[in-house]
């Protein structure tokens, strides 16, 4: 289930809100109160489930043995239907919450990826901390007045003092409001894969989902690229690791509208490859890097990031040159797909057309209904090899090796396996 919502709609007051739901929503609801019972019926039955939250998206997803998928979905529906978000349960998990993120504060990519949020301007969502943690995701009591403090000139703070008369805010109430503000059926998206043909599957999932209130939520909008007049700066890192990464990120407008074409793919295979005369083959014969790799670092709704990142070489002086030095790589190499068998997917915008195919399927199904879940406001396609459709380029390797799931795609699928 991939639902339309992220922390760029976590209220400024609760950083992390729509991180912290996401955890909540595994622990217990009106119809399973047993805040294990989820996770222990997927374990007794081979199985297994995750979720991630991203700016603009949460994503959950979940694999379990085909003759337990009916009694895996009724109990996942409830996320959407009854979460209890008890007392107890809350309190819990915001230190699991605060450990996650205290885990993070070691990982360079994690630290880097930060740092580039904060250079966002302030007031865009991607200038948010969205994972929260036990200092942002705490009862608030009453406040008469707000206090903001403000850069000024001559490198002083300027404080600035206003009434507001804001009511007492609990963490849990907050919950309950966000889950039913922005967790609308209208913006979602269920992907089920199954042994059942389509019209099984979708006789089960039906009844399950079609509960959903639809509250015809608006997709968000944020007002301009977040990184207009803050490039042409160079960030420089102290890593956690031994890492000599540069990388260099220019902005560009929304690119998902372009899935069809993916003009950007062009640019991250020609800097990507490795053939004689590239770029990575002539900086290697000088000794400067290792590796290299390229393509667009960030996609949302009105912007993305293109960014091209080289490990540079260790026992070799770093070219002189500006930029900043962010975690490991996240370039994900092409995963192959297996032989073709007959599955079914159902592919079920609530409120919307249902899109029914059959796609095929190898080892990684998990991975191919996760990324065939996009949200219908801001991701019309994903490639399935559980990427998150960056389509960074290295080593040379075909993009269009993955496999996408869109509904032209979904349609020439269906019509391979002959239905």
């Amino acid at each position: 289930m991939d639902v339309s919502v992220g922390h760029a709609c976590d209220p400024p007051e609760l950083p992390g809100l729509a991180h912290f739901l996401e955890h909540m929503l595994f622990l217990g609801t009106a119809k399973y109160p047993d805040e294990a019972e989820y996770q222990a019926f997927l374990a007794q039955n081979g199985g297994g489930s995750n979720a991630y939250t991203a700016m603009e998206n949460t994503n959950y997803h979940f694999d379990v043995l085909p003759a337990h998928l009916a009694g895996a979905l009724d109990r996942f529906a409830q996320f959407f239907l009854a979460p209890l978000f008890t007392e107890g349960a809350t309190g819990r998990e915001l230190n699991a919450i605060d450990s996650e993120n205290a885990k993070n504060l070691q990982s360079d990519q994690w630290r880097m990826a930060q740092l580039t949020r904060w250079i966002a301007r302030p007031e865009h969502p991607q200038h948010k901390f969205g994972t929260g943690n036990s200092s942002t995701l705490v009862d608030l009591p009453a406040r008469p007045v707000s206090l903001r403090l403000a850069p000024a000139a001559g490198g002083r703070v300027a404080l600035t003092v206003a009434a507001v008369c804001a009511p007492p805010l609990r963490v849990r109430d907050a919950l309950i409001a966000f889950h039913a503000r922005h967790y609308s059926a209208n913006a979602m998206r269920l992907c089920v894969l199954g042994r059942q043909s389509l019209d099984e599957l979708e006789a089960l999932v039906l009844p399950l989902f079609a509960s959903i209130p639809n509250t015809d939520r608006p997709s968000p909008s944020w007002g301009g690229h977040p990184y207009e007049h803050s490039m042409r700066r160079a960030l420089v890192s102290v890593p956690v690791r031994q890492l000599r990464l540069l990388t260099v990120q220019w902005p560009m407008p929304p690119i998902k509208s372009l899935w069809r074409s993916k003009p950007y793919r062009y640019i991250s295979h020609l800097l990507g490859h490795e053939s004689e005369g590239s770029l990575l083959s002539l900086l290697k014969a000088k000794g400067w890097v290792d590796s290299l790799c390229a393509g667009e670092s960030a996609s949302a709704s009105d912007f993305s990031l293109f960014e091209l990142q080289v490990r540079c070489s260790h026992h070799r002086p770093v070219p002189a040159g500006a930029g900043r030095a962010p975690g490991p790589s996240r370039a994900s190499g092409v995963r192959t797909v297996g032989p073709w068998r007959r599955a079914a997917i159902l592919s079920l915008p609530l409120q919307c057309p249902r899109l029914r195919c059959a796609v095929p399927s190898g080892r990684d199904d998990l991975g191919t209904v996760r990324a065939a879940s996009p949200q219908p406001a801001f991701a019309p396609v994903r490639c399935a090899d559980g990427a998150d459709g960056g389509g960074r380029q290295q080593g040379g390797r075909d993009p269009a090796a993955r496999l996408c799931l869109s509904q032209h795609a979904a349609r020439l699928a269906a019509k391979r396996v002959g239905l």
